[in-house]
């Protein structure tokens, strides 16, 4: 695979214009703004991070809203579009609709999601619209996947995977097509076998990922032998065309010394469903978090107004956040720009197949 969403690092420093703006505090708007539809999801997975959340705030968010904000979003220099959750995207009754018009507004699009509501109908329309489909998995056999996810769904998923990348292949679409795959005691021994179904389905990577809330000794037990399996597998999968990936944010933390400011947010935001602009992705089921409701105010008045906004980006203490936290990646590359580690002259031709997805 070409360089993409999953080096946030050199990701970020190629989106050289934009870096430029965000240290002349320009305050440019995020590249890349995550949208959740719904709060309403079809699986119960027992890792879910937003599953309290959604339980108890079912909300949807409004298709005129993403219709009048997205050409807000672009103005302001936005030019990616993450659809996911929240809950699960394609539940949105408008979602084939809206991803359209943001294709047509010029938009990168990405969508994740649980695979289960994938009608061939619309397997072109992916195809053509989408840079990357990423489909999450927390079991390699029907029976770990029940057990996870809640819903019996696995024949179901991998029957839509396979047809998509079959078209995929046919068409030779250059949508990035992936799977997510939560890794742990109770599903390892299932790898083996996912590993050889989706190289039969065209898939061009398989992410393998621990939960972020993992005990010191579960930590220990995963790099030992999830980690090291998977170095092995990829040597053969890559062979075949397919690549495997390991997560790597959770130790990543370790290493990074935390920034004195946070600038994820000119690269990261999240529009969340009930409507609210959300300073950081990570932080949308925090209304302290919250810089506007797109239910009251457009996003150019919130935006051009928000004195929350203003206040966040001074006062944020990234020593505070989540250790989990992905977008540290994006505010050491702004830091050891800062501080003269790296040069823009070095990130200036990459070849980057997700660009607009820091």
């Amino acid at each position: 695979m070409k360089l993409g969403i999953f080096d946030k690092y050199k990701t970020t420093l190629g989106q050289i214009n934009h870096v430029k703006k965000t240290l002349s505090k320009k305050r440019p708007t995020a590249i890349n703004f995550e949208i959740d539809l719904t709060n309403g999801c079809n699986h119960r997975c027992s890792f879910c991070q937003w599953g309290s959340y959604i339980q108890t705030n079912r909300a949807t968010l409004k298709s005129k809203i993403v219709i009048q904000t997205l050409p807000e979003l672009i103005h302001y220099g936005t030019k990616a579009i993450t659809w996911t959750g929240g809950g699960e995207p394609t539940v949105h009754k408008d979602f084939f609709k809206l991803l359209d018009i943001a294709w047509s507004l010029g938009l990168d699009n990405g969508l994740l999601t649980n695979g289960s509501l994938l009608k061939e109908e619309y397997d072109r329309q992916l195809l053509k619209q989408l840079v990357f489909l990423r489909i999450s998995m927390a079991g390699g056999n029907r029976e770990a996947y029940k057990k996870v996810q809640g819903r019996d769904d696995f024949d179901l998923v991998i029957d839509n995977l396979k047809r998509i990348g079959e078209l995929k292949k046919k068409i030779k679409s250059k949508t990035t097509l992936g799977v997510a795959f939560l890794a742990n005691k109770k599903n390892a021994d299932s790898l083996d076998d996912f590993v050889e179904t989706l190289i039969k389905a065209n898939c061009n990577y398989l992410q393998v990922r621990r939960d972020n809330y993992i005990k010191e000794d579960e930590k220990k037990w995963w790099d030992k032998n999830i980690g090291k399996k998977c170095e092995e597998l990829a040597k053969y999968t890559r062979k075949k065309g397919m690549d495997i990936l390991t997560e790597g944010y959770v130790s990543f933390q370790k290493y990074v010394k935390y920034p004195k400011k946070c600038f994820a947010h000119n690269f990261v935001m999240a529009i969340n469903a009930e409507g609210y602009v959300t300073f950081c992705k990570n932080t949308k089921d925090n209304p302290k978090f919250y810089i506007g409701d797109l239910n009251k105010k457009r996003f150019s008045q919130i935006w051009e107004n928000s004195k929350i906004n203003k206040d966040l980006e001074k006062n944020i203490k990234p020593s505070n956040c989540a250790t989990y936290c992905k977008n540290m990646q994006i505010n050491k590359a702004i830091e050891d720009l800062i501080n003269k580690k790296v040069s823009l002259e070095d990130y200036k031709n990459l070849d980057l197949e997700h660009k607009n997805f820091p």
